[in-house]
């Protein structure tokens, strides 16, 4: 089996999704074939700097701008439809690249990408199962195209937005999270940890985890979690601190990728 991965440079989440997911595909199908292709790239350099470049500047210099334009295009609006528009005449440019690693199916974890491969299907340019990834925690109308398999979402609440606001079919819904590296999921020795890291184990620990720009947000967040520790503490405060890759487990998504994996099998399997 042969699979394509398609992301984008919007943020690093999109990115980490697909890293995450071709990691599990290759640990547990070691025959299968898997690409991770930025489809903003393949594109061409102009559509992957206004894309990337834009999406960059309105989230971290006018992010109320970028908010209000997120809930515009989120409701049947021109502006929604110039997206969808401008998105659609850029499938073409992935023709190419589908048509040169002939995949079995193909994962979109982007929307952009995901409208591009539902008009390629629609047009019958390409006959290959096709799963789209929501990486954000709430859905967004610009995921939504027909000619879609299958919908992993990060979290179960997801599914009544898709199924009542957006109209999507609940049996291509599969609310299995986001996909995270294994190593998340690997034991660790607290004592051991909090000695490399020059943490006080009888005090508590928070670790703040956000999007790659929303610096900011664990800003505002450290200072409410210092406010709000009881007794204030400037070392319990200093104990918040950003830990390497690897140092903590997070079991209760330890099943995504996996699962993920089996649907994208199962997806692919299927008539």
């Amino acid at each position: 089996m042969k699979i394509i991965i398609f992301t984008a440079s919007t943020g690093g989440g999109h990115k980490r999704a697909a890293a995450a997911i071709e990691a599990k595909i290759k640990a547990v199908s070691p025959d299968t074939k898997v690409k991770v292709i930025d489809a903003m790239k393949t594109i061409g350099r102009v559509y992957d700097k206004t894309v990337c470049d834009g999406y960059h500047f309105m989230a971290t210099k006018i992010p109320k701008v970028y908010g209000k334009f997120y809930k515009i295009t989120d409701r049947r609006t021109l502006m929604y439809k110039a997206v969808m528009q401008s998105n659609t005449m850029m499938s073409a440019k992935l023709l190419d690249t589908i048509n040169e690693y002939k995949p079995d199916a193909i994962i979109m974890c982007h929307p952009f990408v995901t409208t591009m491969v539902s008009k390629l299907r629609r047009q019958h340019k390409i006959d290959v199962k096709a799963i789209s990834l929501i990486t954000d925690y709430d859905a967004h109308r610009t995921y939504i195209v027909p000619y879609v398999d299958a919908y992993v979402l990060a979290e179960p609440d997801m599914a009544t937005k898709l199924i009542d606001e957006y109209g999507v079919d609940k049996s291509i819904i599969y609310p299995l999270g986001i996909p995270i590296f294994d190593r998340f999921s690997e034991p660790f020795d607290k004592a051991e940890i909090c000695k490399r890291e020059g943490l006080d184990p009888n005090i508590p620990t928070v670790l703040l985890m956000a999007g790659s720009l929303t610096a900011a947000v664990i800003r505002l967040s450290f200072g409410t979690v210092k406010h709000k520790m009881q007794p204030p503490s400037a070392s319990a405060a200093a104990s918040i601190k950003r830990l390497p890759e690897g140092s903590t487990s997070l079991p209760v998504l330890s099943r995504t990728r996996s699962s993920i994996v089996q649907i994208t099998l199962r997806v692919s399997m299927s008539e």
